[in-house]
């Protein structure tokens, strides 16, 4: 009896103590308040530099520079400042603080409101630093909670989502201040958004209709089965935005939930006379999938998970640019500043003149008494791979750092984690890549052996398959290639997620990899270019925490003496890394996109060494090189020995053009061109960059600067003449 009682009494506290851990990812029953209550108009706190003031009449609040006098608010100022008034579209688009996205559920479709149109009640908080304004949705029982803090150079602003409340109806995403971060729709105007490198939306709306962006920060979820890939080249790798009008400016920084959110816009609206850009942060997570309909027909179905990510709230800091620094050129000052400030950014002192990637080899089938099996299919060896750096060093005496990428049980292809974390024999196993290391340590170059930690198709060791990360529909998470064509997902070529808890504590395993085969240096491709969800726990949600597991995984490395090289590094990422490869050096092409900028670089140049994208991989070779001499940049190569026919029949045929052998002198004189250029600039940060026409000018902290002429005719400079398809560079004006 004694017995059965204690074993009921366990079972009743593991019950409450499930119930207690549910209650963290699960929102409070709405619940209207037994009374609400308001601030005052006027001036709510204030520092040396800023003013924060609150009109409760129109729900809006504004944030003033002092020294200059220039107002932003969560209405565009001049509207809010004219007194005029809207209704309908525009005014639901221009004088909405907050928009939420929720699941009705009587229909299961989503909805959205706003609080223009659907607001029911307001509850106001004042505190010495701000205010919390609570939004009341009642008639679709959900209320959502924004504080604005004022700190002493910006204003930070959270959705507070454990304080959010819902009823039947499930709030899915949230909406932040669309038309805080804003601008006049005219000629001179634009705004900002981190597509890639960075790109402007200009915000015309006289020659052509509005238009609409949004992409994920940190890149679509890896975990998503999405159906087709929407954007060309790249993705968001920087969680800021911001916008410029007249002699004023606004720069945004995302500093808490940075994985959750998308980065929305709307250019040149002509009925809302305003552009702004904005976040939607993500609260419950979803995946879609194609079922057959009864008359055949594809429906999409899409399922969400029950409870929220795991997040306390996210924020989003403002911060106001003067006169002389109101451009992008300012806005990326004010980003340096920042992670200076905050990060722990330092500059560092590795650089190179080129970033080689080395190719390995991939997975090649055959046939054995007419049995299929695999086997490796070597494109270069390390002794060949010696070969080739030796043949560049000779030509050039160039500063290399090298990735030895598929060197693995794998190759290029997907297989065990990390290519089962050591150099394969049929590439020359760990001998052949002793000799390597040795002869790359004598002759000062940087050698990293690539591990694909993310990826996997085979278990070893506590990287398995059937604990791989769980997408929103309660299965494994399946990454897919896609078709370059068609943009079609591709069920050929596909690899399971490593659950997000055995990643976070991978870092042990990457350390004993790199110095069991002997080196100091670790390849982390995948690691420090892909964000994704594991809907095992609420902590993973929405690609949540990422930045955290990376950085930690990083900073453990560093601490062993590990140097990492990363590739398309998102910016959570850069601060610990020597080398990113294959930094982004345009923007997704999103058709609402109008000019590319290179604020990737202009933001982490001198914190570490930067390449672009694969010169010989380019299909315009001569501009990308122009471009990285634009930005500072080390050149880039994807470089193997040779090739057979299985290249053609796989997703690597770019290593058909990596031939060194091929391509030897087009290598050796790129290096040699641009040598000079980068013993001048060294470390030096980029401050600024302009392009007019067919010529870019940028200004380098050192006092360098670099003209780059993109034409096909010389051209008149401050720094001379420069010739068609050339650069200058020199102590510029």
């Amino acid at each position: 009896m004694l017995s059965f009682f204690l074993i009921a009494v366990v079972f009743a506290l593991s019950l409450c103590g499930c119930g207690k851990k549910a209650d963290l990812n699960s929102l409070k029953t709405y619940r209207l308040p037994e009374s609400v209550s308001n601030v005052k108009s006027g001036v709510i706190t204030e520092n040396d530099r800023l003013e924060l003031s609150w009109d409760p009449d129109r729900l809006c609040v504004l944030l003033k520079n002092k020294q200059s006098g220039d107002i932003w608010s969560t209405i565009p100022y001049d509207f809010y400042a004219s007194g005029e008034t809207a209704d309908g579209y525009r005014a639901d688009g221009i004088c909405s603080a907050l928009r939420v996205t929720y699941l009705d559920a009587k229909n299961k479709t989503e909805n959205e409101v706003n609080t223009n149109s659907n607001l029911s009640y307001v509850n106001v908080q004042k505190s010495d630093t701000g205010l919390r304004i609570t939004c009341y949705f009642d008639k679709v029982n959900i209320s959502v909670p924004i504080t604005f803090i004022l700190e002493e150079d910006c204003l930070s602003v959270s959705v507070e989502n454990a304080l959010m409340t819902e009823g039947e109806n499930k709030i899915l995403r949230v909406s932040l201040l669309p038309f805080f971060v804003s601008a006049a729709n005219d000629d001179s105007s634009y705004l900002f958004a981190p597509s890639g490198s960075g790109a402007l939306l200009y915000t015309d709306d006289a020659q052509r209709q509005a238009r609409k962006y949004s992409e994920p920060v940190y890149g679509r979820d890896a975990s998503a089965q999405t159906i087709y890939q929407d954007t060309e080249t790249e993705s968001i790798r920087m969680p800021v935005f911001g916008a410029k009008t007249s002699d004023k400016g606004i720069f945004a920084i995302i500093t808490a939930g940075a994985e959750t959110a998308d980065i929305s816009a709307v250019a040149g609206d002509a009925q809302y006379g305003f552009s702004g850009i904005y976040p939607t942060f993500c609260m419950r997570g979803s995946a879609s999938s194609l079922v057959k309909g009864s008359a055949n027909t594809n429906n999409d179905i899409t399922k969400y998970s029950e409870d929220v990510v795991r997040l306390s709230k996210c924020t989003v800091k403002y911060y106001l640019l003067d006169k002389a620094h109101n451009d992008y050129n300012g806005m990326a000052e004010c980003y340096r500043n920042y992670l200076e400030k905050t990060d722990g950014f330092r500059q560092r002192e590795t650089s190179a003149d080129a970033i080689i990637t080395l190719l390995g080899g991939l997975e090649e089938r055959k046939l054995f008494l007419g049995l299929p099996y695999h086997t490796l299919s070597p494109v270069t060896d390390f002794a060949q791979a010696q070969s080739i750096l030796s043949d560049i060093l000779g030509h050039t005496d160039a500063k290399l750092a090298v990735n030895l990428k598929g060197f693995g049980s794998s190759g290029l292809d997907y297989g065990k984690a990390g290519g089962g974390f050591a150099p394969d024999k049929a590439f020359g196993g760990k001998k052949g890549l002793k000799a390597l290391s040795s002869w790359a340590q004598s002759n000062q170059t940087d050698l990293f052996f690539n591990l694909d930690t993310v990826f996997l198709t085979e278990s070893a060791g506590k990287f398995k398959v059937r604990e791989a990360a769980v997408s929103a529909n309660d299965v494994r998470a399946r990454y897919c290639d896609y078709n370059i064509v068609t943009r079609e997902q591709s069920d050929s070529v596909f690899a399971y997620l490593t659950n997000r808890l055995t990643l976070a504590k991978s870092a042990s395993a990457v350390a004993q990899s790199i110095q069991k085969i002997g080196m100091t240096g670790a390849g982390l491709s995948t690691l420090t270019s892909v964000a994704y969800s594991d809907y095992a726990s609420p902590d993973y949600y929405c690609k949540a925490h990422m930045s955290d597991d990376v950085t930690s995984i990083l900073h453990s490395l560093a601490q062993q003496g590990i140097s990492a090289l990363g590739e398309k590094a998102n910016s959570y990422a850069v601060r610990l890394l020597d080398y990113v490869s294959h930094a982004p050096t345009c923007s997704s092409k999103y058709y609402a996109l109008d000019e590319d900028i290179p604020f990737y670089q202009m933001a982490f140049r001198g914190y570490a060494t930067l390449s672009g994208e694969p010169i010989n991989l380019s299909s315009e070779p001569r501009i990308a090189f122009l471009e990285t001499a634009a930005t500072g940049s080390a050149l880039s190569f994807s470089l193997c020995d040779h090739y057979n026919d299985t290249v053609f029949k796989s997703p690597h045929s770019a290593i058909a053009m990596s031939v060194y052998a091929d391509i030897d002198d087009t290598v050796n004189g790129y290096i040699s061109e641009l040598k000079p250029l980068l013993a001048a600039l060294s470390n030096a940060q980029l401050l600024s960059y302009t392009r007019e026409g067919e010529l870019s000018v940028s200004r380098f902290g050192n006092g360098v600067t670099v003209i780059v002429n993109y034409g096909e005719t010389e051209k008149e400079t401050e720094l001379g003449t420069v010739k068609a398809q050339r650069f200058l560079f020199g102590r510029g004006a």
